[in-house]
């Protein structure tokens, strides 16, 4: 089955995801919007085509009009939609997930995603008859936007190496990094080809370490299929973990805003939670989703926030989501003041962290979390259940909301003591999930 979620429809194509599933739901949201304006892109799967013509058709029958923005990335759809005014939009990506799959993320005004009371008006909302929408291209302001927020002489010769996986930064990442003044490396930079993992927080990104240590770059970014996660490596060709991209968008604005407030995933690294403590910053904790921190951070009136697991930084006052891009140009402008991409998290205290997920139906999330939660003591339940052996480490165990599974994360100072937690919890969890198949929890 496809899933839809506050994260967007995904699915398989030809598999669980049809044309008149994806025309449907564009019809939905077309209604939602009140048959108003609404952007769409595309990342480059070479499903991105169909996709788009069953969306567009469902939002021309809704008699929306239709600002086409072909391929580009998701943060893009979203500044357009903030800019330009408009009333919705459309990403058609799959984001991270692998190449056969494609969905939908949504955007309502005033550039934000969809909350779950409006996406539970969507699923109910009756699309009246066709009335004929229209449609016209427009090429997205997008990258003016990051060249005149990040200043152009502001990184001016850093080296840095790239790696677009195939996606949709393909066709302006390297362009804009080189107007900035950046001397440039690319790797696997053709659209649709996608020679390593989409997911560049799992993939080990060997095409990018050999690119550093080749031309002795400063330091590397890598970029998710639709370019909204960034993952930072060094300049030793060292893969850094996720949250270093939320800490180094912190770091930023922290030198060149007054900040009082920042909103975190409870998942986000203890790197980030000490590094923000000891600025006397607020840390306000939302649950595991880019929709929850972007609410958070609306509600709590943060200045910036993030999901540090997924190579996530949200700065509101750009984008109300997830920008790969523009957090990377925020590194490059520190790192021609630093020299080296590690030189930034120099200060910065270290933990490790191990990730797992266990295979599970949707439909026995609820059961297994209340099983897991009643065997701990006063466990943190803002998303799932998490759970503080110590002051220094962490366990949490949630559904998770883009795949059929349970997820295990757990951290501490060491890379055995991590292991040992995720490894004693995912036994637990993966004994409950075979109870269940059993007996029917």
């Amino acid at each position: 089955m496809s899933i839809f979620t506050l994260s967007g429809l995904r699915g398989i194509i030809g598999e669980n995801l049809t044309v008149a599933d994806l025309q449907d739901l564009g019809g939905k949201f077309g209604s939602l919007i009140r048959g108003g304006r609404c952007a769409v892109g595309k990342d480059t799967r070479n499903s991105g085509d169909m996709v788009h013509e069953a969306v567009v058709s469902g939002l021309l029958a809704a008699g929306c009009r239709v600002v086409d923005l072909g391929v580009t990335s998701t943060p893009s759809v979203f500044r357009t939609v903030k800019t330009l005014g408009l009333e919705g939009g459309v990403s058609l990506t799959a984001s991270h997930n692998p190449p056969e799959w494609n969905g939908l993320k949504l955007i309502v005004a005033p550039g934000r995603g969809i909350t779950q009371g409006e996406m539970d008006s969507l699923i109910s909302e009756e699309q009246g008859p066709s009335v004929g929408g229209e449609i016209h291209s427009l090429r997205s302001r997008y990258p003016e936007d990051l060249l005149s927020f990040i200043g152009s002489d502001s990184c001016q010769g850093v080296k840095i190496a790239i790696d677009l996986g195939g996606g949709a930064g393909c066709g302006f990442v390297e362009d804009l990094l080189v107007r900035l003044g950046c001397n440039v490396v690319s790797v696997n930079q053709v659209p649709g080809i996608y020679s390593r993992g989409l997911d560049p927080t799992t993939d080990v990104l060997s095409d990018l370490t050999e690119a550093i240590l080749l031309n002795s770059s400063d330091g590397g970014f890598a970029f998710d299929t639709d370019a909204d996660r960034l993952v930072l490596v060094d300049s030793e060709g060292r893969k850094l973990p996720p949250d270093y991209t939320l800490l180094a968008g912190i770091k930023y604005l922290v030198n060149h805003f007054n900040m009082k407030r920042v909103a975190i995933s409870v998942d986000t690294s203890l790197s980030v939670v000490r590094y923000l403590e000891s600025l006397g910053l607020t840390v306000v904790t939302s649950a595991v989703g880019e929709v929850n921190v972007v609410k958070k951070i609306l509600d709590e009136e943060c200045d910036a926030g993030g999901e540090g697991s997924s190579g996530g930084f949200i700065y509101p006052s750009f984008n109300q989501c997830r920008d790969g891009l523009l957090v990377a140009l925020m590194v490059a402008s520190m790192m021609k003041e630093r020299a080296k991409l590690e030189d930034i998290f120099l200060e910065t205290q270290s933990y490790k962290q191990i990730r797992r997920s266990v295979p599970c139906d949707r439909l026995k999330y609820t059961k297994i979390m209340q099983r897991i939660s009643s065997t701990e003591v006063d466990p943190d339940r803002t998303d799932g259940v998490k759970i503080f052996p110590t002051s220094d480490s962490w366990v949490l165990i949630r559904p998770s909301n883009t795949e059929n599974s349970i997820r295990i994360s757990s951290e501490a100072p060491t890379e055995v003591e991590a292991m040992a937690l995720a490894s004693d919890y995912e036994g637990r969890i993966r004994r409950l999930v075979e109870e269940s198949s059993g007996v029917g929890l």
